[in-house]
Order: structure tokens, then C-alpha cells, then sequence
């Protein structure tokens, strides 16, 4: 994203909404392929696309925060942290009995963070500069000095070896139907593990996005009468 903002739209963008576009791409989950996930009635209906840059603009475009970095940090705190993972952990740890409490997201630290300036907190290519230097006495250097690496669940090798069954199942062509919103031959290309007409590949990530859909519409829509 920093060099989005440096270089510009890439050839063909259009000026309007093409970072909010950039931001979106880089989850590299369902945005890209939208159009072949859902079904053309429920994509039209949503908005699709431009409904979700929507939802970004007000952080790019607004005056505040000031830089861009901190707009960045913004989005993911509100949407990406707690929207998302904080939900998911509180989810995980409550149900055993656990309070979590993310030391990065508590008040003075995000105040703290807010405040200081972007070359402090980027630097070149590091993250967390100055976290990094604070903690340097009493970290060891090889986790200080690691390169940033994702946290994600094998759920390729799950969904083609002991989850396979399960899969199909969930996302079986009759549930498929029942719920509506997705466009089935394309779901069936996911589950089959198609390379050659998905976009982006990230099967089991897009695979795992769909079976969670599936099984909270189960227990939360279509459990509770409508009348």
C-alpha cells in the first residue's frame, strides 16, 4: 500500500477509488473474483465491488488521520482487528474459559502509536521500528530481526485430505442452492481444486471463507423463524 501511494494507479485504473481497490486486492482473498463467487442477482443487489470500496473511502479520504500510514493502521484496527481477528479470538478463548487481552490494541499503546511519527514506526521496510528498538534488551535478536510471516491454518491440505468429505458436504450443490448467494459451478471449481479458471488461487482460504458462511447462515438465519 505505501507504494501504491507512491507510484500511483497501475495501467487501465481509474483514478477514482483505485486505492481503495489496492487495499481491497491485497487481502488476496474473494474481491478479485467476486463476479464468479456470487450469484449475478446477489452481486448486483450488494453493489458489489464499489459497495466495498465504499466502505474503505471514508478512511482514505478523510482529514484525519493525517498520514497515510496511520490511515492504514485506521482501517486495520477498526475493521481487520476488530471486526475480525479479536472477534474470532474472543470467540476462541471465551469459550474456554480464557479472557484474551491483546496488548497492541490496548488504549494508551494505539494513543501512543497514533503519536508518533510514520518514520518511527516504519522504517525502510521494518514494521514496529520502534517497538523493536524498546523491546531490543530483552528480545532475542533473531525474533527481532526475523522477517514478518503470516499465521495461516494448512486448510489447503485439510480440505484435499480429511476435511474433503466434510467440504463437499457443506458446500454441496443442494445447500449451495438453498442459501442462494453463490454462484455454484464456480464453488465446484473451488472444491475440485481447479488452477487453471480460479483467480488468485487461495483455494482452501476461499473454501474456508464459504463453509463459514455456510455453517453461521445455518445457525444464525435460517435457524430463527421469519415471522
Amino acid at each position: 500500500m505505501m507504494l501504491a501511494s507512491l507510484y500511483g494507479p497501475r495501467p487501465g485504473l481509474q483514478d477514482y477509488g483505485w486505492l481503495e481497490d489496492n487495499y481491497l486486492r491485497s487481502y488476496r482473498k474473494c474481491y478479485v473474483d467476486l463476479e464468479q463467487v456470487l450469484d449475478p442477482a446477489v452481486m448486483e443487489e450488494s453493489g458489489g465491488r464499489d459497495a466495498l470500496k465504499a466502505i474503505i473511502l471514508p478512511f482514505m479520504a478523510g482529514p484525519r488521520p493525517r498520514f497515510f500510514l496511520n490511515k492504514l493502521m485506521t482501517i486495520n484496527m477498526l475493521l481487520k482487528g476488530a471486526n475480525l481477528i479479536l472477534v474470532k479470538v474472543d470467540k476462541m478463548t471465551s469459550a474456554n474459559g480464557v479472557l484474551a487481552l491483546p496488548p497492541l490494541f490496548s488504549r494508551r499503546v494505539i494513543e501512543t502509536s497514533m503519536a508518533c511519527p510514520p518514520g518511527m514506526k516504519l522504517h525502510g521496510n521494518i514494521e514496529k521500528w520502534v517497538l523493536k528498538r524498546a523491546v531490543q534488551q530483552i528480545v532475542p535478536s533473531p525474533i527481532i530481526r526475523r522477517p514478518k510471516s503470516g499465521m495461516m491454518a494448512p486448510v489447503r491440505f485439510w480440505l484435499q485430505g480429511e476435511m474433503k468429505r466434510y467440504a463437499r458436504k457443506i458446500l454441496s450443490k443442494r445447500s449451495l442452492r438453498r442459501v442462494g448467494y453463490f454462484n455454484i459451478p464456480y464453488v465446484r471449481k473451488l472444491l475440485s481444486y481447479d488452477k487453471d479458471e480460479i483467480q488468485g488461487a487461495r483455494h482452501g482460504l476461499k473454501l474456508r471463507m464459504l463453509i463459514t458462511f455456510m455453517l453461521w447462515h445455518e445457525q444464525m438465519i435460517e435457524s430463527f423463524p421469519t415471522s
